[in-house]
């Protein structure tokens, strides 16, 4: 008897594990800079720049960057701004992490403390969340059938998911805009804010297609005033993604983010500052999978002669659902005792935090909170720039259905829009429309049989004719046309 094998891999979740990173520093007040009187908003971002894989350690090589905004003492303007950067070298150790697995990280900055040391000097405390998702691959030599002899193969198939791709890219912007007449003339920049919204991401033939919009938010002093002013700006992008083995049917999982900023004022023809130069590189990470149908044999038995089957339990992810969720939060952002009248509303920011997610039956649920910030001008002229915070928790329901509560979930959010309307010098309405992106995957497990070996009867056993069986608890008809060395077409 000849055995037929054929060689089949699949990808093996291996788990996700988390890490906090401590980092801690002080950041100079430069030599061009006043003296500090008060941080108003202190807010960083965090951008991976490289991470290595070896045995159950995870090299991360990134940077914190932090801006910071300030009242100065004496100072000619109400706002002024310094920025610094932190470098992020951690090494983590992951339980059954090997050379060559799949990692999706994502780092984000989860706290930060900038207290006031001395009228130069500003301390720095942050936390960085690390979140590490690892996958690998296992080999197996399953048996699909016999060349000749009398055997009974239970077959079995499985849905699944095979890997096509796990590619990072990057895609670079660049425009020059002028600003509209509405605006005051460039002076200096305070802040810049990027967020990257309406995402539409397709499959194709050997490649994946991304579109979406650049959301741009500049924070800048007026040249005439000093006084602090906002330009926003959408800027469409596209790309592609080249990758063989992709079809329109294919699974793709991408995530973007700003990888490096640059906009700096120029001149116009009249030889004014009322230009924006804005380059912008997005870095794309795409993960593609193919869904998959595979006939396994489970078990085997010799008609005719005794077979040994030696079998596997294996596992296999399966791909559950996935789901895009839209809300708005709308909620109203109230002086506390000692917090300075508001006169006028200047800009916001907005950051999403998912802090919690867990699956039910057929239901994802996302807990996190919005962190609104509004700067706008205060009723007195010694203070003219006062900073609100707060914080705005939510929990969303989202159904994915035959989601059940051992499947995994991974959830990504998106602001694709902020505003603040203030109502009367005592409060206001913050308005965020948040995106949600949810992906579920579960875990499936079988039986292979990965060799037939012939054994040698020890005794001779002779069927009679004819055979009653009375079926009990548990049993199949192919657990009795084995007992019995028959076929389920004969039963």
């Amino acid at each position: 008897m000849e055995t037929k094998k054929e060689g089949m891999t699949l990808k093996v979740h291996k788990g996700i594990q988390q890490a906090r990173i401590l980092l801690e520093g002080d950041m100079i007040v430069p030599d061009t800079k006043p003296d500090v009187a008060q941080v108003l908003r202190c807010s960083g971002r965090v951008r991976l720049d490289e991470s290595k894989v070896a045995e159950e350690k995870l090299q991360l090589m990134g940077t914190l960057i932090v801006d910071v905004l300030y009242r100065a003492i004496g100072g000619q303007k109400p706002l002024y701004a310094m920025t610094m950067t932190l470098p992020i070298q951690e090494t983590l150790y992951v339980e059954g992490l090997e050379a060559g697995d799949e990692t999706n990280i994502r780092m984000e900055l989860e706290h930060m403390e900038c207290s006031l040391i001395n009228d130069r000097k500003i301390g720095l405390h942050a936390v960085v969340k690390a979140e590490v998702d690892t996958a690998g691959s296992q080999q197996y030599d399953m048996v699909t059938g016999v060349e000749d002899g009398a055997v009974a193969l239970l077959r079995q198939n499985i849905q699944t998911i095979q890997p096509v791709t796990e590619k990072k890219d990057r895609f670079t912007v660049k425009e020059s805009i002028p600003l509209s007449t509405e605006q005051p003339e460039i002076d200096e920049i305070l802040d810049t804010h990027i967020g990257i919204a309406n995402t539409d991401i397709r499959a194709m033939e050997g490649k994946t297609a991304i579109r979406g919009n650049l959301e741009l938010q500049v924070l800048y002093t007026a040249a005439q005033t000093g006084m602090p002013a906002v330009w926003t700006q959408t800027i469409p992008f596209h790309g592609f993604i080249e990758s063989s083995g992709m079809t329109p049917q294919t699974m793709t999982q991408v995530h973007l983010n700003i990888q490096e900023e640059e906009i700096r004022p120029d001149v116009d023809e009249d030889g004014e500052s009322r230009v924006f130069d804005v380059t912008v590189t997005i870095g794309a990470e795409l993960s593609a999978s193919n869904p998959v149908e595979i006939a396994l044999v489970t078990d085997a038995y010799g008609l005719e002669q005794n077979l040994t089957a030696q079998q596997e339990q294996i596992s296999y992810p399966v791909p559950v659902g996935t789901a895009q969720n839209h809300f708005t939060i709308r909620e109203t952002m109230t002086l506390e005792q000692g917090e300075e009248p508001m006169l006028q509303a200047v800009t916001a920011w907005g950051t999403l935090r998912i802090e919690n997610v867990h699956t039910e039956t057929d239901l994802v649920v996302v807990e996190g909170v919005l962190e609104a910030e509004v700067l706008y001008l205060c009723q007195q002229d010694a203070q003219p720039v006062c900073v609100l915070h707060r914080g705005f928790p939510f929990q969303r329901n989202i159904e994915v259905k035959g989601t059940v509560a051992e499947d995994t979930a991974r959830v990504e959010g998106n602001i694709e829009e902020l505003d603040f309307r203030l109502m009367t010098e005592q409060e206001g309405e913050i308005r965020a429309q948040i995106v949600l992106d949810v992906v579920v995957n579960g875990e499936g497990s079988a039986t292979l049989v990965t060799e037939l070996q012939e054994q040698q009867d020890s005794t001779e056993c002779k069927m009679p004719g004819a055979v009653i069986y009375i079926v009990q608890p548990g049993d199949s008809l192919w657990s009795i046309a084995k007992k019995y060395r028959t076929t389920i077409c004969l039963l």
